[in-house]
């Protein structure tokens, strides 16, 4: 692994990796930290001393955050506010985050820099570390929920060009407009935005609203959870010597410490039955959200929602002694059809229990025999799998929708695409027969993304008496 690793490294020989430099670990999703980053975080906190750039936490996570044991190697706490609600225009707002990340540099000279995303502090961070410190810059793509890489982003053009656009358009003209308006958008924070806050544009480099995850400009390792997802992006054009397999920190044995402490730790693992008779359905509530696989025409809402509501009454219908759980995915708060589909959702049965939207959907997933989402493919399923390896867990596709056959082939998750085939399913849960295969990590390039950082600096200590390989 030494020689791999080095034959990556070529500024090695400039010692540019200091041993004793601290890491800069940046979050900006509470969510992504609280699934997946703060498990990566104390891998990294048992040995190396860390500066956690962050947005608002929730106090759970604040108060182990505090704990030293848990998180010994933390050296400070910053709050970088990116995404904070204020009357910043967006100029005054970018030339704060521009200093604010050349301040942290300054200060703390990091020899990493672990920073996921592509929003302004990300990329003003990542620059300003390489110029000035020459650190070393690593992503985390984590696991892509598609079939094909223009996938999300075709997603996200039909929904904006149903949404922003009157349907007298001619929707060709719509998608077009949809598709300029975010090239608009991506111009305007890699040219201007950075020039009115001070410093250079970003010209080639990846931006946010592109959703090209096959570009690692800036970037010298991206992490991905699966082989799948790795060779997804190499076949998108990827640069092989950047992209790296690192399982996800739920693996048994990699981050326990941390699950335990936010109480969803017992199950993880542990592929004996657990009979709990609670099945949650994870539900994304959005207005023209739906699209057909085959000729991308919107499902329209009633039409979608009805069909969501009716594989709810089966499940009431099929598990008569079981509570339904339904928890919105946190962002369907603000959509304008919340309220409607809330209530569709609750009349069909006492036994519906509607959960907040900002409630954890892992201590949800921890309390439940079995778990239910729906297109398009969200990363709570895949949570639920290695979460508890066995679980009953399925996403329901019966209209065929974009996006809803991402885990087709991922063991420990059913993809039902008929009714039949979800009667048949519901039956099998309903008299303890569900049997799949479960949920196993593939053999990564590391195991825990300290090793990686091992590797980095070993592999730049080593450089000055051994040649690259």
């Amino acid at each position: 692994m030494e020689g791999f690793i080095l034959s990556k490294l070529p500024w090695v020989h400039e010692g540019k990796v200091r041993a004793e430099a601290p890491i800069l670990f940046y979050t900006s999703n509470l969510r992504t930290f609280r699934t997946t980053l703060v498990g990566y975080l104390y891998q990294l906190c048992r040995h190396r001393q860390v500066v956690l750039l962050t947005e608002d936490l929730d106090d759970e996570t604040s108060r182990l955050l505090a704990d030293h044991m848990l998180f010994p190697g933390l050296l400070a706490r910053v709050s970088v506010g990116q995404f904070s609600a204020t009357r910043e225009t967006l100029r005054a707002r970018s030339r704060r985050l521009f200093r604010l990340a050349r301040q942290i540099v300054k200060s703390w000279k990091p020899g990493i820099v672990f920073i996921p995303g592509v929003n302004l502090f990300e990329r003003y961070l990542r620059r300003y570390a390489k110029e000035s410190c020459g650190a070393v810059c690593i992503d985390e793509i984590g696991l892509l929920t598609v079939r094909e890489l223009d996938e999300l982003k075709l997603l996200l053009n039909l929904h904006s060009a149903n949404v922003r656009f009157p349907p007298w358009i001619p929707h060709p003209a719509r998608l077009f407009l949809a598709q300029s308006r975010r090239w608009l958008a991506q111009f305007v924070h890699d040219i201007p935005i950075p020039i009115l806050a001070g410093t250079r544009p970003f010209i080639g480099m990846n931006g946010v609203f592109r959703w090209d995850y096959t570009r690692l400009d800036g970037m010298d390792f991206a992490i991905v959870f699966t082989r799948e997802t790795q060779i997804l992006l190499l076949r998108g054009g990827a640069d092989p010597d950047k992209l790296l397999v690192i399982p996800h920190p739920m693996k048994p044995g990699a981050a326990d410490a941390i699950w335990q402490a936010y109480g969803i730790g017992a199950r993880i693992g542990k592929t004996e039955e657990i009979r709990k008779y609670i099945v949650t359905c994870f539900l994304d509530i959005e207005s023209k959200w739906g699209f057909k696989r085959d000729d991308l025409s919107l499902i329209p809402d009633e039409v979608l929602y009805d069909s969501r509501a009716r594989v709810i009454r089966a499940l009431v219908s099929a598990l008569p002694d079981w509570e339904i759980r339904i928890k919105p995915h946190p962002m369907s708060a603000d959509s304008p059809i919340f309220d409607i589909v809330r209530k569709k959702i609750e009349d069909i049965s006492h036994r519906i229990v509607w959960v907040s939207p900002a409630e954890s959907a892992e201590r949800h997933i921890a309390a439940s025999g079995a778990v239910v989402g729906f297109p398009p493919a969200s990363t709570v399923v895949y949570s639920a799998a290695m979460l508890c390896p066995g679980i009953p867990a399925a996403v329901v596709d019966v209209n065929q929708e974009l996006r809803g056959d991402a885990f087709r082939n991922m063991h420990g998750i059913v993809t039902i695409g008929t009714w039949s085939e979800l009667d048949a399913r519901l039956a099998d849960l309903r008299e303890g027969k569900w049997a799949e295969r479960p949920y196993q990590h593939d053999t990564g390039d590391f195991e825990t993304l300290d090793d990686l950082v091992t590797n980095i600096r070993d592999s730049a200590l080593m450089s000055s008496s051994r040649p690259l390989v």
